[in-house]
């Protein structure tokens, strides 16, 4: 696989996981019941779910996306047309004030769709399933912060090296063939080896042509 595609793995991983480590913080009250609710459907297994409550999960989860896409696209015509007013010479207060409620009016639909939802899935879970949701959850938001800090930049840092190999008229094949190592641990989130497979690749792209460190 290319480094390059490799790159995006971490990229798409980080986005899932991050998603919402993006948006205001919480009261510690409401964050201990929130929760990503793809983590149902992605860790369903782990969590201790029913084959029903698989189910349920990935049914409402599809129609959520559905819905939360829909309300995406008014809440970018809203901004935009917020935005042309605000481009004006001078805009008029109450036209403005006006398209910012509009704007409002649809991020708070987007939050209450999406404590609905949460709400509704962990409803259906057990008090045992709970504990363990709180479980995974912390240690997801500790596996972010591992991918942002360390994991992500050894994976850049991979993918510039091999590529000044290939200017440099190397074969990076060496490399490539390592790195084939990479993608399989981090589906199955095996951060410590993926880590160490990166560490691999560093000490090889730093060796000398002749195989000596420079």
């Amino acid at each position: 696989m290319a480094l390059k595609t490799l790159t995006m793995l971490v990229l798409l991983f980080l986005a899932a996981q991050t998603l919402r480590a993006q948006e205001p913080p919480q009261p510690d009250v409401i964050d201990d019941r929130m929760f990503p609710p793809e983590l149902l459907v992605q860790r369903g297994d782990e969590l201790g779910l029913t084959d029903a409550q698989m189910q349920t999960a990935r049914e409402e989860v599809d129609k959520a996306q559905t819905r939360f896409a829909e309300l995406q696209q008014r809440l970018g015509r809203e901004t935009r047309s917020m935005g042309e007013l605000l481009k004006q010479d001078r805009p008029r207060e109450e036209a403005v004030l006006a398209q910012l409620d509009k704007v409002l009016d649809v991020e708070r639909e987007m939050k209450k769709a999406q404590v609905s939802l949460v709400l509704r899935l962990g409803n259906g879970l057990t008090a045992e399933q709970r504990a363990k949701l709180r479980e995974v959850k912390a240690k997801a938001t500790a596996d972010a912060q591992r991918l942002h800090k360390s994991i992500e930049p050894k994976l850049r840092k991979v993918e510039a090296g091999a590529r000044k190999w290939q200017e440099a008229g190397r074969d990076p094949s060496p490399v490539a063939q390592v790195m084939q190592e990479f993608e399989p641990l981090m589906a199955a989130r095996n951060f410590d080896q993926a880590e160490a497979v990166l560490d691999r690749a560093l000490k090889l792209l730093a060796l000398a042509p002749e195989g000596k460190k420079k």
